[in-house]
Parts: structure tokens; sequence; C-alpha cells
């Protein structure tokens, strides 16, 4: 998936329990793709407790989407994703 929606990153917080396991599970099954689709886009992902799981697109002109992703699986993950950038694609460029 080519993320040129967006210019700067998307990020994921998830804590280390197996209730996160399709948030891991999109990360291991998306991220190579992810990266080699996107070489300049910066990614983070992130573990951690206490804080929700998010999914942030930020846009030019200092633009940001954020999605909580507690609970969903991972294809539906992936949908969040898809519209984050849909959502990027309409925006003003600084290029």
């Amino acid at each position: 998936m080519c993320l040129c929606g967006c210019c700067c990153c998307c990020a994921f917080a998830y804590v280390a329990a197996d209730v996160v396991a399709p948030r891991r599970q999109f990360v291991q099954q998306n991220y190579a793709a992810l990266r080699k689709g996107n070489p300049t886009t910066p990614f983070l992902v992130r573990e951690g407790g206490g804080v929700a799981p998010t999914l942030v697109a930020r846009y030019d002109f200092g633009k940001e989407s954020a999605v909580d992703v507690s609970g969903m699986d991972a294809a539906t993950i992936g949908g969040k994703l898809e519209e984050l950038v849909k959502a990027g694609e309409g925006m003003p460029r600084s290029d």
C-alpha cells in the first residue's frame, strides 16, 4: 500500500499481551510491504502500557489524524490505514 497521502508517519502503541495479538499481527504482516512501498515515510511502532493503541497519520501543514484501534482485528486496522491515506490524498500538499 502506498501512503502517498501521508507525509510523515504512522504509529502504534501496544502492550505486550495476548489481547493485542491482532495489532501485533498487523504490524508483522504489513510492515515490510509498507516500508518497501514507502521508503521515505517515517514509521514508528512502539510497545507501551496504559496507552490506547492508536494509528496516526501526519499530513502536510501540520494536519494530523488519529484512530483508536482498540479491539480491532488486523484486517480492520488495514482498512483504517487505507481510510487515513485516502483522506490525505485530498489534502493540499507542500511540494
